[in-house]
């Protein structure tokens, strides 16, 4: 189960707890629905399976699965090119060689 304090990205409940009183509690296995809430966190659904090019993201309130955006197709296709670079780079000699 994953959980979410103020928004923030959900992950595993963690070991300790600290409520509004100050008190804090370190079992985690003897936390309750109602102590958790009292601490701030709520119960998230797991994340959706986030097919690729596909991103998975957080709102603050619920999971979103969305298409790259135009900046991260850039980076990608710079991350193609730069790697067909080396690999064609790391092969050129063989060519060249055979063409001697």
């Amino acid at each position: 189960m994953y959980y979410s304090k103020n928004g923030e990205y959900p992950a595993q409940l963690p070991n300790r707890l600290k409520f509004a009183d100050g008190s804090t509690r370190t079992d985690k296995t003897t936390f309750t629905e109602e102590e958790i809430a009292a601490a701030g966190y709520v119960a998230v659904d797991a994340p959706p399976e986030a097919q690729y090019p596909n991103k998975l993201e957080w709102s603050g309130t619920d999971w979103v699965v969305r298409p790259p955006n135009e900046n991260e197709i850039n980076v990608r296709w710079h991350q193609i090119r730069n790697r067909c670079t080396i690999m064609l780079s790391d092969t050129d000699y063989k060519v060249i060689k055979a063409i001697d």
